[in-house]
C-alpha cells in the first residue's frame, strides 16, 4: 500500500476499526519500502481504516477486510 509520503522519523501506521478503536499500530519511522500485507493482519472482517502519521502530513484509507 503506498500513501504517496516518504517515511520519516517518527511516522506511525495505525489501524482503526469502524467504531474508531485503535487495533494495531506500527512504528514505520525511517523505513524504505516498507510493505504492510493485509492479508496477514490476523483481524476480523469488517471496515477498517489506516492513519499514516508523519512529521510532514497524515494519510488514511479505508478499507474492508472480508
Amino acid at each position: 500500500m503506498d500513501f504517496g509520503i516518504d517515511l520519516l522519523s517518527g511516522s506511525r501506521l495505525e489501524l482503526y476499526d469502524i467504531t474508531g478503536r485503535k487495533v494495531r499500530v506500527f512504528n514505520v519511522g525511517g523505513k524504505k519500502g516498507f510493505i504492510l500485507d493485509l492479508r496477514d493482519l490476523g483481524i476480523k472482517p469488517g471496515v477498517y481504516i489506516l492513519m499514516l502519521n508523519t512529521p510532514v502530513g497524515r494519510r488514511s484509507i479505508r478499507f474492508v477486510k472480508r
